[in-house]
């Protein structure tokens, strides 16, 4: 996601926190990264218990109405890339 230059960083993470505040059932935990490179490139990653759960939250209205406030802070539409398997995690060792 791109930031508009005059958002001020607390309130977009205020925007963003919404989503971890608001879990709907099945969401795991959403987490915020900045890009080292360009601090108004920002990546979040959401983590649900399955496909399922995934699908119920991003088709109820309390997320799209969510989104449409942190929509409001960004340049364009954030690139999507929906739906991934979790392969590992820290801790895990080679079988």
């Amino acid at each position: 996601m791109q930031v508009r230059p005059d958002v001020p960083q607390a309130y977009l993470l205020a925007q963003m926190n919404a989503f971890n505040h608001n879990r709907l059932t099945g969401m795991v935990n959403v987490s915020i990264y900045q890009s080292a490179s360009d601090p108004r490139e920002i990546w979040m990653v959401a983590m649900f218990d399955d496909e399922d759960a995934y699908r119920q939250n991003a088709e109820s209205r309390v997320q799209h109405a969510e989104y449409l406030t942190l929509r409001a802070c960004l340049e364009s539409d954030p690139d999507w890339h929906d739906v991934g398997e979790l392969i590992s995690e820290p801790g895990d060792r080679p079988v």
